[in-house]
């Protein structure tokens, strides 16, 4: 059984920051790295969720309503239109 052990909440602004930036920034605020680092093993955000679909998203006049929400490595995501991202690890 998977127990949440910590949950950060961020928020960016969406019209100037790209969702899968703003993702990678707070995982890696979260994860306490440089973003550059957090994929340093060969993992990328596209082997989770496409980065282009997903900044597609939240283009254009609906998008203040999407919310989407992801896993990696345990790690739940989930973005908001209105610029907050939740990052929940487990173990």
């Amino acid at each position: 059984m998977d127990v949440t052990e910590e949950v950060s909440q961020f928020e960016f602004d969406l019209s100037t920051v790209r969702p899968s930036v703003a993702v990678v920034e707070a995982l890696a605020d979260a994860e306490h790295v440089d973003s550059a680092e957090l994929f340093k093993e060969g993992t990328t955000l596209y082997e989770y969720i496409n980065p282009d679909a997903l900044n597609r998203l939240f283009t254009g006049p609906q998008s203040d309503t999407v919310d989407v929400s992801f896993t990696i490595n345990k790690i739940d995501v989930q973005i908001r239109g209105d610029g907050t991202i939740e990052i929940e690890k487990t173990r």
